[in-house]
């Protein structure tokens, strides 16, 4: 009963606390507030996944712009290597707008209580209004701290995003 409620408490904080917020991102002159997510675990040697859930507000956090769905699973074959997969659902006010196929690659190096990594993550998004596609690639690098005898993993990440030409950068501590 303990691991039911463990569970079910921070996907209810989820849903209810739409004016917290772990990310920002500044888009012309909007803000919004992102908030998310992620339940998993880990199942046979070296695999693991779960189903990352996603909030983002707009207009001074006023109005909901999406919500995602990502269901993902990982395989770390090598200490320094993790292969994944994902499929993201993005769903606006008036329903599922896009999917995307998501397979990554990250490399991984640790020293003590310090990871740094770097991922690259091309996918193909498809868009159901228009019945058209694009590819998008995204590099992402990340250093994170687990603060020992602790559950907390600050971190400091940035991702580029390319399709033909630089689209966006996006930074998150």
């Amino acid at each position: 009963m303990r691991k039911l409620l463990i569970g079910i408490v921070p996907v209810l904080l989820f849903f209810s606390s739409e004016k917290a917020s772990f990310s920002q991102e500044r888009q012309l002159n909007d803000f919004g507030v992102w908030t998310a997510i992620d339940v998993g675990g880990s199942f046979g040697r070296g695999w693991s996944g779960g189903l990352w859930l996603e909030n983002r507000l707009k207009d001074m956090s006023h109005n909901l712009d999406c919500a995602l769905v990502v269901p993902y699973v990982n395989w770390k074959p090598l200490p320094w290597l993790k292969l994944g997969y994902a499929s993201e659902y993005i769903i606006y006010p008036g329903g599922v707008q896009s999917v995307s196929c998501r397979p990554s690659v990250t490399l991984i190096l640790s020293s003590g209580d310090l990871t740094f990594s770097v991922r690259e993550l091309p996918y193909y998004e498809y868009y159901f209004s228009s019945r058209t596609g694009s590819w998008i690639f995204r590099t992402q690098g990340k250093a994170a701290y687990s603060i020992p005898e602790k559950p907390l993993k600050p971190y400091v990440s940035i991702k580029i995003f390319t399709t033909n030409q630089w689209e966006k950068t996006r930074n998150y501590i």
